[in-house]
């Protein structure tokens, strides 16, 4: 299994934040296909969870304080 880096990571988060402004540039912020708003809250959470993993990758590589 390749183990990711927290550079991948943070690509990856990235990337989910450049799908959401697609999404909110196509659609918009008012009226939209209901499946918009959950799309961009799933990329959002994503892209939080790649964060909060490349830190503690981050964290274990660079060992105890």
């Amino acid at each position: 299994m390749i183990e990711p880096t927290p550079e991948t990571l943070e690509e990856l988060a990235a990337s989910c934040d450049q799908e959401v402004k697609a999404l909110l540039a196509r659609y918009g912020t008012g009226i939209r296909p209901g499946w918009v708003s959950g799309d961009i809250a799933t990329k959002q959470n994503r892209a939080a969870l790649y964060r909060v993993e490349a830190a503690q990758l981050r964290k274990m590589k660079d060992g105890p304080a």
